[in-house]
């Protein structure tokens, strides 16, 4: 025997080499159950020899020898469907149960329906709960009353929006409320929030050479009243209305209803009959060319001991008044009148004639008159040298030639005009200086805020380029990022070292995520080659407009400014809020306190004058007695 315990001479079969690992299909795995193994052939034993008793080793124990195994397929080609592969059937490190095979967890379409089935059962069951939850908290005396008050109210809101003329008297002592759409975009947009008068384009239509129909005029507001927004001037005169629905003679009136206007009424046509009504007003409309304008009401009543009666009326577009008026050739309109009382039998339909014109009965011409609120005009009834019936007068000359009086006839003593126009320019320039300081203030704080914003955004995508090029991602990727880096990129080493790196303190420099600031200077200065120039507010753009609008690009000093505007625009912000407020809480009031000193002053220096003058006069008139 040898040292291994097997007896010499026997003949040494060689270990087999392991085998690799084998896939088995489901068939041949089948076949290998349903087939038995060969049984193993027993090794001859050699003759005994004299001796010690043979010792076997493990090795001598009988082997068997394994079938041949199949060739392995390879592990990367598709397997079909109709053939799942088991996982094992050599040890070898797979896992246990792989994705294809019958032990994996069903996916497609198997995983979809039965997530489907678990979303119906769930929403089965939530559909379930909620009819339970209405069946216990359903309650008929509740629902009844909720629907109770939601009918009452809307019971008093539709009388309320029936009777809102008496609702709006009794909230504000006014029946209508005097402004519509056209009044807010005529002094919103027109009169920029009535900062404007545009009075100043009288100066380029008062010249002769004009046309008579814009000569002297406002041009923004014949512009705008072209357009419906602004307000035409119409006249209605030789007004008489006719075959009223009113026996023998009466005392009649005319109110007309314009806009959003307070009512007008005529003077009062007494004891005439109701066959034909003269009346002598010359009454001016402010109506607009637009369809949105309320119609033009005019109404009819006779006058009695209480009250009055409401005999007709007839309701007028203002595009019709407008085109009307424009009509020269035959300004005078007979309109039929709707009868308020329909019972009242009536031989033929009431009636009224009216005259359509633009301003020719004022012979002041007032629409054209460029009033600044200095001076006067009256009418002289005469033509003058320059063939008008009118004369202007400046205001302290017209106070000096036309004393103030009461009803009496005594004269009342009053400031002079001087002095008022002292004080009166004085407060003017008060409240402009209070208003260009706090437009100054607000503005500057503005455009601090937007250039910190703008400098700020810039910055931030240049500190951000810095990162990314400096290696903030080679840990991770192991690799440096070369240009160009799409935004997505940026965003992401971004997001990166803030998560890694904010609030721990490290020193600019110490790692690629805090880049120190010369080397964000020099990306700012110029950024690598094929990089995309940094824009303004590119986050705000692409979340909220969709895209990267590229407006404002970033220039190569963004940097610096930032870091100026970083540590100067506390300072400014705060310095132009109490700018702000010193002029609007110190700076005013004491402004309107000395005005009203330099008043009192000029009061008190009007007394005295007064008191002198009378003691002259007391003194004249002594002497003159003696």
């Amino acid at each position: 025997m040898s040292a291994g315990g097997a007896v010499s001479g026997d003949p040494v079969m060689p270990a087999p080499a392991p085998a690799p690992p084998v896939a088995v299909t489901i068939t041949d795995a089948v076949k290998a159950s349903s087939t038995p193994a060969p049984l193993p052939v027993p090794t001859p034993m050699p003759a005994p020899v004299p001796g010690p008793a043979p010792v076997l080793a493990p090795e001598s124990v009988p082997t068997v020898v394994p079938m041949p195994a199949p060739a392995p397929l390879p592990t990367t080609a598709p397997v079909p469907a109709t053939a799942p592969v088991l996982a094992a059937a050599v040890p070898s490190p797979q896992p246990a149960a792989a994705a294809g095979s019958f032990m994996a967890p069903p996916t497609g379409w198997d995983a979809m329906l039965g997530s489907q089935h678990e979303t119906t059962a769930q929403q089965e069951e939530n559909d379930l709960d909620r009819a339970l939850w209405i069946i216990k908290n359903f309650n008929p005396i509740t629902i009844a009353q909720e629907l109770l008050v939601t009918a009452l109210v809307a019971i008093v809101l539709a009388a309320m929006w029936k009777h809102r003329q008496r609702v709006i008297f009794m909230v504000t002592g006014d029946d209508r409320i005097h402004g519509s759409l056209s009044d807010l975009i005529w002094w919103g947009c027109c009169r920029c929030c009535g900062t404007c008068s545009h009075e100043w384009t009288r100066a380029l239509t008062c010249f002769p050479c004009c046309p008579q129909g814009i000569r002297g005029a406002n041009l923004v507001k014949l512009v705008a009243a072209n357009a419906g927004v602004a307000t035409h001037t119409v006249e209605l005169s030789s007004i008489v209305v006719g075959d009223l629905p009113f026996s023998g003679r009466g005392d009649f009136y005319l109110t007309v209803d314009c806009a959003q206007n307070p009512p007008m009424t005529t003077s009062l046509a007494e004891q005439k009959p109701a066959k034909a009504v003269h009346f002598p007003e010359v009454i001016t409309l402010r109506v607009r060319d637009s369809a949105l304008e309320n119609p033009v009401r005019i109404r009819v009543h006779e006058l009695q001991i209480v009250g009055s009666t409401l005999l007709c009326e007839v309701h007028f577009s203002t595009m019709s008044i407008v085109s009307w008026a424009r009509d020269t050739k035959n300004p005078i309109k007979r309109f039929a009148m709707t009868p308020a009382d329909r019972s009242w039998e009536v031989v033929t339909p009431p009636w009224i004639a009216v005259e359509f014109t633009f301003p020719r009965q004022d012979i002041r011409e007032l629409d054209v008159m460029h009033n600044s609120g200095s001076t006067v005009r009256y009418a002289t009834w005469t033509t003058g040298p320059d063939g008008k019936m009118y004369s202007d007068l400046p205001l302290a000359e017209f106070k000096h030639q036309h004393h103030l009086v009461d009803i009496s006839g005594n004269v009342i003593d009053e400031p002079s005009e001087l002095d008022l126009s002292r004080v009166a320019c004085m407060r003017t320039c008060v409240w402009h200086t209070v208003r260009a300081i706090t437009a100054i203030s607000i503005l500057g704080i503005f455009a601090l805020a937007f250039l910190r914003a703008f400098y700020g955004s810039c910055f931030m995508q240049f500190y951000t380029l810095a990162q990314a090029f400096d290696g903030a991602l080679d840990h991770d990727l192991g690799y440096r990022i070369e240009a160009p880096i799409s935004t997505a990129q940026q965003d992401y080493v971004a997001t990166y070292c803030e998560k890694h790196f904010e609030g721990k303190g490290i020193k600019a420099g110490l790692t690629p995520c805090r880049p120190t600031p010369e080397r964000v200077d020099s990306y700012c200065a110029k950024v690598p080659d094929g990089q995309k120039q940094p824009h303004a507010f590119r986050r705000f753009s692409e979340r909220y407009l969709g895209d990267d609008l590229e407006i404002m690009a970033c220039p190569a000093d963004s940097c610096s400014k930032f870091r100026w505007a970083r540590q100067w625009d506390l300072l400014l912000l705060w310095g132009s809020l109490s700018l702000l407020c010193f002029t609007v809480f110190f700076l005013r009031p004491c402004l309107h306190r000395l005005i009203d000193l330099f008043k009192m002053l000029l009061i008190r220096m009007r007394n005295d004058r007064k008191i002198f003058a009378n003691e002259q006069a007391s003194g004249s008139s002594t002497g003159r007695r003696r």
